[in-house]
This record gives C-alpha cells, structure tokens and sequence, in this order.
C-alpha cells in the first residue's frame, strides 16, 4: 500500500467509527462491524490501528483537530469579535449536541 493511501484509508476508519458511535449510540461497535462499515477485513483494522481502544483514541485527536481547524478557519474567515465568537460557539454547540449520546 502506497504511503499517500494509508492516511486516507485511516480517516475513512474513524469517519467510520464516528458514523456508528453517531447512527447507533449506547450499541457495542465491534471490530467485525466497523470492518464491514468501511469495506475491509478486521485485520485491515489493525495494520492501522494497533489495538480498538487506539481506534477511539484516534477519533479524539481527529475531532479535536478538525475542530480546531474549524475553528482557525473561522478566525481567519471572520472579521467581526462578536460574529466570530456566535460562529464558534455554534459549531461547538452543534457538536456537543450530535455527540451527547456518545458518552453513554
């Protein structure tokens, strides 16, 4: 597997991951169903991600930094104090709300 490959097919993981922890909040997700969600065998899994608790680990550091990349490119985009703090909140908000089942 080419080395540009390997990022993307781990992004496709944890979207994945994120997708089912969304869908079916409070259900077990398996290595066997997550495998089956993606389109690659268990072991496939794992040439990415040592263990399952690595694979939860890894969506922390995706989310946090895709939020953080939100949030610079609000910064960036967005003059105005007020509206960029509206705009920032909102995203966060709107994330903790998609989310709050989750920790269930």
């Amino acid at each position: 597997m080419s080395e540009d490959r390997k990022p993307h097919r781990r992004e496709q993981i944890l979207q994945a991951l994120a997708l089912m922890l969304e869908e079916d909040s409070g259900k077990r997700i398996t290595t066997a169903a997550l495998a089956r969600q993606v389109g690659v065998s268990e072991a496939a899994l794992y040439r990415h991600f040592p263990s399952k608790a690595r694979m939860f680990e890894g969506l922390i550091d995706y989310i946090e930094e895709t939020i953080f990349a939100r949030v610079t490119r609000i910064l960036e985009d967005v003059p105005d104090a007020t509206t960029r703090c509206g705009t920032i909140l909102a995203l966060l908000l709107g994330f903790a709300e998609k989310t709050q089942d989750w920790l269930v």
